[in-house]
């Protein structure tokens, strides 16, 4: 058996998902399985459920304005490491200063793990600091070949390739005749919702009886709530905020639409495509859609920036109930690949 540490937090988000989901899985496995969660306080609660089986430490990686904040940290990480003494320790996306300070990056096993595409995620110096972590790391995880380039200094036997994976839903798309579109998704620059926004005021033109759906919350609502009410689509545009029935309400609907500019594999993606759901989405830096979506085979891909090519894919699936259960079929299939049991036993490979 062996123990892990896995830093994380628990906000709704791709990496805070696939720390919880490891942390099942490599419990389930027989590892003994420790979570230090950050920035979880009754002022923000956890969004997800811990598993029983797993050992949950609520650890306060905040600065709350505090100087003396990150040594705090890093003290009060170190002693629970050494007190757990974990044969790895798993980061993904977060936390690698707290981990450099600890002295922790280096002198234990540490699996470092990245979410995105670097060279848009970082700014400069960050990516600087970021390379220099894996460097420093025992293994490195990227979700796409094109993240992994990014760092040419490190090791190539330290770095490993793994897809996210596609969380298996009781739910199918019965959305055929429906006449919503889905987009799923945190209201930021990288994931572009104005795209959205302007491809659907295109789209509306011949179909005018749609309606948008957007699902999340983000720093751009307030921003993109008065862009459609400009646009006069405030009828035909919904925000509904971040909800744990996104994915059930969104197979309802005719086609699920992402628009990021860059992205690692996105998790609503595969989530759509698991519900066998057409799915439009930028074929966006980092190669994440690419790597899942063969374009017009299950899915199709859509220049980034580029709204009207947006509405025209749109209206192509609108138009076609063939092109719709076919891609759709396809993006079903096409999962299997993508499976729980297959995406983690590859980290299980990585941690022995």
């Amino acid at each position: 058996m062996k123990a892990v540490v896995i830093v994380s937090s628990l906000f709704a988000g791709g990496a805070e998902r696939v720390s919880l989901e490891l942390s099942r899985f490599l419990a389930e496995k027989g590892n003994e399985v420790h979570l230090f969660v950050a920035r979880v306080s009754k002022r923000y609660p956890a969004t997800y459920i811990v598993p029983p089986n797993v050992h949950l430490h609520y650890v306060p990686f905040g600065t709350d304005g505090n100087l003396t904040r990150p040594l705090l940290n890093a003290v009060l990480l170190k002693r629970l490491t050494n007190k757990v003494n974990p044969d790895w320790i798993i980061s993904l996306g977060m936390q690698y200063k707290l981990l450099k300070t600890t002295g922790l990056l280096g002198s234990r096993k540490v699996l470092l793990s990245e979410r995105n595409y670097p060279p848009k995620f970082y700014e400069e110096k960050e990516l600087d600091f970021v390379s220099k972590c894996y460097e420093l790391a025992t293994m490195v995880v990227f979700q796409t070949k094109e993240a992994a380039d990014c760092f040419p200094n490190v090791d190539p036997s330290k770095k490993k390739i793994i897809p996210n994976a596609a969380r298996v839903s009781s739910n199918r798309w019965t959305g055929l005749a429906s006449k919503h579109i889905a987009f799923m998704g945190r209201l930021t620059r990288q994931k572009n919702p104005e795209m959205l926004i302007e491809a659907f005021v295109f789209f509306s033109r011949n179909h005018p009886n749609y309606h948008l759906d957007i699902f999340g919350d983000g720093e751009l609502r307030k921003g993109l709530e008065t862009l459609v009410e400009k646009r006069g689509l405030s009828a035909a545009v919904s925000f509904h905020g971040q909800c744990s029935d996104a994915v059930e309400r969104a197979a309802k609907c005719l086609m699920y639409v992402s628009t990021s500019d860059y992205e690692g594999i996105s998790n609503s993606m595969l989530e759509a495509m698991s519900l066998g759901m057409p799915c439009v989405c930028t074929d966006c830096a980092g190669g994440g859609a690419r790597s899942v979506i063969t374009d017009q085979i299950n899915g199709i891909l859509v220049p980034c920036r580029d709204p009207d090519y947006l509405a025209s894919a749109m209206a192509r699936v609108a138009d076609s109930e063939e092109l719709a259960n076919g891609i759709g079929r396809a993006a079903r299939e096409s999962m299997a690949r993508f499976s729980a049991e297959l995406i983690f036993k590859e980290w299980l490979k990585v941690l022995s």
